[in-house]
């Protein structure tokens, strides 16, 4: 992950005044993060991910390279609290299994994971409260036993075993204490997460906690005003974990407070989110549960390294003794590409001699001070907000803190700045288009058949295929359109990688591709494409963009002339969108909805009118 990682984390260390003993605790040993900082030590993604999370801070912003085995470690971790949410015990334990098999649990980390997910799975099996919160404990002790002190930084699956047996000592009726503890750990992530991004995904647990202990001694008022809090944080952040949750919960506090209106609009939402599932084909978990306490909201971002350079190699023609050259032993390349993790100087030298310029290689953009990782997430829902004089002005700080030398970086702002210059109307559609090509060529040049997708592409990479999507679109030439996203598809495939590794390229994906589907009335193939994105938006937990995905669904419910479907659908839409405050879609939803309502109304009372004179 190279020296800027390092930099990133010694950064972090020295602006919160902590000693190197003290960041390293519970993850790797003190001279092992100094080589980290330092550059010189390369570490698995969950620890790098972890440091992250000690400092509040989200590595979901970068883009990072990982190896076969680290992809099926996360994969694993998916499977295991899918298996554990819904109480296979036999299938969680098998895969427990493997994941102890591919992972070396002299690692604190690993150990810990594996100690959770088994007390998780012995709790679902025998539901002996106190033996499994004593595991649960053990669990938590083997990273927290070295804290000293007030000077606390946890990372998240500490933070969920917490949780967890917050939620045990709930059930034995420790009512009193549970509450004032819940309140410092609330008060411990307002003060250590100040990126929204990473809050989210830990904040809701803890808000549902607080609120279910004062609605049970009655500070229904207090109750109102902390869950409000929990929601507010999870539409802000376009997130969906534990949003059913937080409404159940307020919906029986309004309740208590007479609030009929308030009510209702609780079960508008409940319903909303509902279809949301239904759409997915998927069962919506209500139960709260202790693997419950795990799920969070992702945007994550992966390259697994063996598969990229095989098939790059394969792709471009080169055997593996030509690129092995002066570089390793032709064997070598045969294991990295079976799965073996490899040396990270020796691949990225492999890369170079495929035309990939990433030494250093691990974000869309490179940069040494993680801010400017958020103003450009800051800067594109900005954009998507149509806040253009606010995007200029970030746009220009961004613009300032790059090093424009550095190949991703120029291909990231000459993007915008196509972009601006196509929406200005200072060049046409067909001149865009070339100049969002000549800028892809820096990272992805065209082979010489002419093919110009031949590998999963990087985050920037994708964000030019879909402008030059949309803008065949926009030119009435969607075959062209609809082609790139079928190709970056295939690629996926091809490299054995779910999109769970790629959540920000995936959800832009699936919202533009099933639209300009339903726009070329290939309304079977749109509905298929909307439901996988569906299904995708809510593994992911990202509930912005599963509205918007309904949204698309009702205009091809229109064209098919299902109208009951149409009008249900765009009425959730509505409300979803509402809730999570996307002003101009939901201007848009609310005043389709309105029209279409009368007609509605309109046609069936002809209906009935013509069925009363024929009766």
């Amino acid at each position: 992950m190279g020296k800027r990682l390092g930099h990133m984390i010694r950064e972090f260390r020295e602006k919160q005044g902590r000693t190197i003993e003290e960041a390293a605790r519970g993850l790797l040993s003190a001279a092992e993060l100094s080589r980290v900082e330092n550059g010189t030590k390369e570490i698995e993604y969950l620890i790098m991910e972890a440091l992250f999370e000690t400092y509040g801070k989200s590595l979901d912003k970068l883009e990072i390279v990982v190896s076969s085995d680290e992809y099926r470690i996360l994969e694993l971790r998916d499977r295991i609290y899918e298996a554990l949410l819904q109480k296979r015990s036999a299938d969680a334990e098998e895969l427990i299994r493997q994941y102890k098999d591919i992972t070396d649990e002299e690692k604190l980390i690993h150990r810990q994971y594996i100690q959770m997910a088994e007390a998780i799975s012995n709790y679902n099996k025998a539901g002996k409260l106190t033996a499994v919160l004593q595991q649960l404990k053990t669990s938590l002790h083997l990273t927290t036993a070295e804290i000293k002190g007030q000077n606390i930084h946890l990372f998240h699956q500490e933070i969920y075993l917490i949780y967890m047996i917050f939620w045990m000592q709930y059930q034995c009726g420790d009512t009193e204490r549970l509450l004032d503890n819940a309140r410092k750990m609330e008060q411990y992530i307002c003060e250590q997460y100040t990126d929204e991004e990473e809050k989210v995904k830990i904040y809701p647990q803890c808000i549902w906690l607080l609120g279910r202990i004062l609605l049970d001694i009655q500070y229904d008022k207090t109750a109102k005003y902390t869950i409000n809090k929990g929601i507010d944080c999870l539409t802000e952040n376009g997130a969906l974990h534990w949003l059913t949750q937080l409404l159940e919960l307020k919906k029986e506090c309004e309740e208590r407070l007479g609030e009929k209106a308030e009510v209702e609009e609780c079960d508008r939402y409940l319903d909303a989110i509902r279809t949301l599932y239904e759409v997915a084909g998927e069962c919506q978990t209500k139960e709260i549960s202790l693997a419950l306490f795990m799920q969070s909201s992702t945007q994550r971002e992966c390259i697994i390294s063996n598969y990229f350079l095989k098939n790059l190699r394969e792709e471009k023609g080169v055997t593996q003794y030509e690129m092995s050259e002066d570089i390793c032993a032709w064997e070598t390349v045969s294991r990295i590409e079976s799965g073996r993790t490899p040396n990270q100087k020796k691949l990225y030298r492999l890369w170079k001699k495929l035309g990939i310029e990433r030494e250093r290689y691990y974000g869309f953009i490179e940069s040494e001070h993680y801010e400017v990782y958020g103003w450009v997430r800051d800067y594109n829902r900005l954009i998507g907000n149509e806040k253009r004089q606010e995007a200029e002005m970030l746009f220009e700080r961004i613009e300032s803190e790059l090093d424009k030398k550095i190949p991703v970086n120029k291909q990231y702002l000459e993007r915008a700045r196509i972009t601006e210059k196509l929406r200005n109307g200072r060049i046409s559609n067909e001149e865009a288009i070339e100049e969002w090509r000549k800028i892809l060529a820096i990272t992805m040049p065209p082979l010489p058949s002419g093919k110009r997708i031949y590998r999963i592409p990087f985050r920037t990479e994708f964000a030019i295929m879909n402008q030059i999507a949309r803008t065949f679109a926009a030119m009435g030439k969607y075959d062209s359109a609809c082609e790139i996203y079928a190709e970056v598809l295939k690629q996926y495939h091809k490299n054995e990688s779910t999109l769970r590794g790629h959540v920000v390229q995936g959800i832009l994906l699936y919202v533009c591709y099933a639209a300009i589907l339903e726009d070329n009335n290939e309304l079977e193939l749109s509905e298929q494409i909307a439901k996988e994105g569906m299904k995708f938006t809510i593994e992911c937990m990202r509930g912005d963009t599963a509205c918007k995905i309904l949204a698309n669904l009702t205009c091809v419910y229109e064209k098919r002339k299902e109208i009951e479907l149409e009008m249900r659908y765009l009425k959730d839409a509505y409300y979803l969108s509402r809730l999570y405050r996307q002003g101009m879609l939901t201007d848009l939803l609310k005043n389709r909805y309105a029209e279409k309502q009368i007609n509605f109304q309109a046609n069936r009372l002809n209906l009935q009118i013509f069925i009363s004179e024929t009766n």
